[in-house]
C-alpha cells in the first residue's frame, strides 16, 4: 500500500488522501485490523519517504501492504 500511495503522489502531486475503512457496517474488530497497519506502518513509511525525497526518486521504504 505504501508504494501505491507514493506512486499516486509522484503521478498526481497530491498531498492528501481520504480513506474510508468502515463501509457497510463492518465489525469494529475488522475495521481496527485494517486501520492499525495504516497508522503504525504505512503512514510513517509514506511520511519518511516524502521527507527523505524517496517519493520523487521512485525508491520506497519496503513497506508494501
Amino acid at each position: 500500500m505504501t508504494e501505491r500511495i507514493l506512486e499516486e503522489h509522484r503521478r498526481l502531486g497530491q498531498d492528501r488522501m481520504l480513506l474510508q475503512v468502515d463501509a457497510g457496517g463492518l465489525p469494529f474488530a475488522h475495521v481496527a485490523r485494517t486501520v492499525e497497519p495504516l497508522g503504525g506502518e504505512v503512514i510513517p513509511a509514506v511520511r519518511d519517504a516524502l521527507v527523505t525525497g524517496e517519493a520523487a526518486s521512485g525508491r520506497t521504504t519496503g513497506v508494501t501492504r
